[in-house]
């Protein structure tokens, strides 16, 4: 692998259960991204510096770890079309400088559960989407937090119930 193909965003990561350990600043080239990544989840919070992380599309299984509120710096997570499982954890509030959280279409497996009164700590949300999964019970209402939302997609889960009045003063929405 050419080590012209990073950018200067990734401070360390090694791919697990391959043959690539990247010790240079940079991201993971087009060409790994797309490929089924057999890494656990567990060791993402190790990545102290990571500014952001893609890794939809990837046949991901498994739970998001809680460990994850480890990744302070992180600014975008995505982990959309894949395979994960379980609730989406309160530990994910943590990540305060997150702008950009997508774990929309996980619906073969699904995050289950309820949404987290923890995503309320996103104060520099600007995109929150979390459709397509088996989201259940009422829309929290402490998503109101998120000032810098932009957007917000809930749909295709299992929420009811009415939308909180606070949502209407999301001005950017």
């Amino acid at each position: 692998m050419s080590q012209e193909n990073f950018s200067d965003d990734l401070q360390y990561s090694q791919v697990a259960h391959s043959n690539y350990t990247l010790h240079k600043h940079g991201s993971l080239p087009i060409s790994i991204s797309i490929m089924v990544v057999r890494v656990s989840l567990v060791e993402l919070g190790n990545l102290n510096n990571l500014l952001e992380l893609h890794l939809s599309s990837n046949k991901l299984i498994g739970t998001i770890p809680s460990n994850i509120r480890k990744l302070k710096k992180l600014v975008l997570l995505d982990l959309e079309y894949n395979m994960l499982i379980g609730p989406i954890p309160f530990s994910l509030g943590y990540l305060t400088s997150l702008t950009y959280l997508s774990l929309g279409s996980n619906l073969i497996n699904a995050l289950s559960g309820s949404i987290p009164s923890s995503l309320g700590g996103l104060i520099n949300l600007g995109v929150l989407n979390i459709h397509s999964n088996k989201i259940d019970g009422t829309i929290n209402s402490k998503i109101r937090y998120c000032i810098l939302l932009e957007q917000l997609d809930l749909s295709n889960n299992n929420l009811y119930g009415i939308i909180p009045f606070e949502l209407t003063l999301l001005t950017h929405l």
